[in-house]
């Protein structure tokens, strides 16, 4: 009789669904053997049983992240600071080098900073800046500062913004939180945050400063403002940030306290 070229291939195939079906009663045997009341099981319950009622009796709260750091045992506690830094170092070592390899002038989403800097900087911003936080935030990627003088001012400004930005990136802001009225508006794209403030509430939260000591990373600007902007700021006060001498048209108003 003539043998059939498939064969071999019908037992090997056979033969591994044999296996694989064993090793499947195996482990379905073993899970009932762990599920039964064994010794075993007691022998755990009772422990649990124990670590409940030592629990209860020092008061302790496991449900909490610090009271279950009371029921581990005393070795594991002493090891815990230690791991607890060797993975942060471990993290901050990856994003370094993540940070490298990625430089500021090619990320893809510089472009649009620049399109913010140019908007604000058309409507007489002072103090534009911005910084890449994206190896060291997880909110955001991008943060730019700006501040007006007046609440007309930054209503411009924003607007102005909103409008270059739909404009050339068809992108528009997710919402806008806070308030010109307030002194702080944050205009939220997302991966960029485009916060327009008054002089005085900019330099009493001093964003520029925590990001610094957190590794931002500045965004150079100097080429697309305009050269009044690099040289300084409208008045001598706010030199810290750089930027602007010129006359503002937009203090038309009284002089509102929370603005100076």
């Amino acid at each position: 009789r003539k043998r059939d070229p498939r064969r071999p291939l019908f037992i090997m195939v056979s033969t591994s669904l044999a296996a694989v079906l064993l090793s499947l009663c195996m482990s379905i045997s073993a899970a009932f053997q762990v599920l039964s009341p064994s010794s075993d099981l007691r022998g755990a319950q009772t422990s649990l049983h124990a670590l409940t009622k030592r629990s209860r009796r020092r008061k302790v709260d496991t449900s909490t992240f610090s009271g279950a750091l009371v029921m581990l045992p005393r070795k594991v506690r002493r090891e815990l600071p230690k791991l607890i830094e060797e993975t942060r170092q471990l993290e901050l070592r990856r994003k370094e080098e993540e940070r490298e390899a990625d430089p500021v002038s090619h990320d893809p989403q510089v472009p649009t900073i620049y399109t913010i800097a140019e908007a604000g900087d058309l409507h007489k911003a002072d103090g534009i800046s911005a910084m890449r936080v994206k190896y060291c935030s997880d909110v955001t990627d991008f943060i730019v500062l700006m501040h007006g003088h007046s609440v007309p001012q930054n209503k411009a400004i924003a607007n102005a913004i909103e409008d270059a930005m739909a404009r050339k990136h068809g992108i528009e802001a997710k919402r806008r939180d806070g308030s010109v009225d307030g002194g702080w508006l944050v205009l939220d794209y997302g991966s960029i945050l485009v916060n327009i403030m008054t002089p005085k509430k900019r330099e009493y939260y001093n964003m520029e400063g925590h990001w610094r000591k957190q590794g931002s990373e500045p965004v150079p600007l100097a080429h697309v403002l305009r050269s009044d902007v690099r040289e300084g700021y409208s008045t001598g006060r706010d030199v810290t940030y750089g930027g602007g001498n010129r006359q503002q048209p937009w203090e038309e108003e009284e002089v509102d306290p929370f603005w100076s």
